[in-house]
């Protein structure tokens, strides 16, 4: 058997970085996690549960950048929003299914190997960049409120709600997105042009939720072909 420290090794690590006096993180899954909260106090352990999520806040005596270090192979949902994070890195965990991490500060998110995520939040953020192309059985992803200048959902078929409004997005790309029933990008760079190319990859498919995109405060919104998206069974709303 391998001794404890070899295990650990072993074990999936989650890292962020934060200066925030009072931080605040839950978790869902199952077996341990071990926490290390940057303040050189002894690292805790706990356990996780699938049916209860496991909620601690830590307040530090400084205001100096601390790293934080969960391990555990096995942290399938990770909830670590307004924590003032200024870098987060769950390349490790590929278990994860839900991260919500939204009103952070976060220049990157790398989510290329997290191919079990279904949900991600991650708006508020300063992101400039978001490659979700690994992510094939993403669902929900809302990116709204960062810096993002193009943006490529093509392969993402099993998307159903994608929000990606208040960003500088001058491209969208879509693909064969056959379950997606709300599109929201409000507030960008989006041509009539580009949004016309938008609404020609739109699906036809009849749905039993109403199918809605909103195209406001683009510079095209005004003069884009809604009928387009219209003839195709979708609510435009502008």
């Amino acid at each position: 058997m391998l001794p404890l420290c070899a295990q650990e090794q072993k074990r999936s690590v989650i890292t962020m970085t934060t200066a925030k006096a009072e931080v605040e993180i839950s978790m869902f899954g199952t077996g341990t996690v071990s926490i290390d909260w940057g303040d050189g106090k002894p690292i805790e352990t706990y356990r996780l549960s699938m049916s209860e999520a496991y909620t601690h806040k830590k307040s530090y005596s400084d205001t100096l950048a601390h790293t934080i270090s969960i391990a555990g192979n096995h942290v399938v949902s990770l909830d670590c929003y307004e924590n003032e994070l200024t870098s987060l890195d769950v390349s490790k965990n590929t278990a994860i299914t839900e991260l919500i991490c939204f009103s952070n500060q976060l220049t990157s998110l790398d989510v290329k190997r997290n191919t079990a995520l279904t949900y991600l939040h991650c708006e508020d953020n300063l992101l400039t960049k978001l490659n979700v192309s690994k992510n094939r059985a993403l669902m929900k992803l809302n990116c709204d409120d960062n810096l993002l200048t193009s943006l490529d959902v093509s392969k993402n078929t099993a998307i159903e709600h994608l929000k990606c409004g208040d960003n500088q997005l001058k491209k969208l790309k879509l693909g064969k997105n056959n379950a997606l029933i709300r599109l929201s990008f409000y507030e960008n760079q989006l041509t009539a042009s580009t949004l016309n190319t938008t609404f020609k990859k739109l699906h036809h498919q009849n749905t039993i939720e109403e199918k809605r995109i909103n195209i406001s405060g683009n510079p095209g919104t005004s003069s884009c072909n809604k009928s387009i998206a219209e003839a195709k069974g979708w609510k435009v709303i502008e």
